[in-house]
């Protein structure tokens, strides 16, 4: 007597075993695509850390313009208070030092040159500057709280929005 499997037997079985290959493999698309999801997020994290500290740091050490060799004369920054798109003031080297996006990139310009401080997979969509305490005359703190809106050009896409607000390190008195 010849024992063997009917055809129904075979074809519940490439059933049953494409079913669960097909399951798996979808786990696996969906890792991968959450593996792909969270590097965009972490690259985007890095760089805004990154513009952040730099930018931070800078405003920080800037120092008073007193005889106007790259903004008014007594001014720390300029725009000297409000918001814009912009800020220009005098690094502690005493280089006019200016922060501004162009072509959807931040960038900062420093002796006449720009520099790219985003990379071109990035979009920055918003940077703005609210200066407080920017002039001699107002006998306020200089502070300048900046916000930044930066995105990823590729899928899955990503985007982050941040603030932060610094404070001038060298005293504002009049001198």
């Amino acid at each position: 007597m010849k024992t063997g499997f009917t055809l129904i037997e075979i074809l519940i079985t490439i059933v049953i075993f494409s079913i669960i290959i097909t399951s798996f493999l979808a786990l696996f698309v969906s890792a991968f695509e959450n593996q792909r999801k969270s590097l965009a997020a972490n690259y985007l994290l890095n760089n805004a850390s990154y513009i952040t500290e730099y930018i931070s740091r800078a405003l920080r050490m800037a120092k008073k313009d007193k005889e106007g060799v790259c903004i008014n004369p007594g001014n720390n920054f300029e725009p000297s208070d409000g918001e814009s798109d912009y800020i220009k003031f005098l690094n502690y080297k005493g280089e006019c030092q200016k922060f501004f996006i162009r072509e959807g990139r931040l960038k900062v310009e420093k002796r006449g040159i720009e520099q790219a401080l985003t990379p071109r997979n990035l979009i920055v969509e918003n940077l703005k500057f609210k200066i407080s305490g920017g002039s001699q005359a107002d006998n306020l703190q200089p502070s300048i709280t900046f916000s930044l809106k930066l995105k990823t050009i590729k899928t899955p896409s990503q985007e982050i929005n941040f603030q932060t607000t610094i404070s001038q390190r060298p005293l504002d008195v009049q001198y």
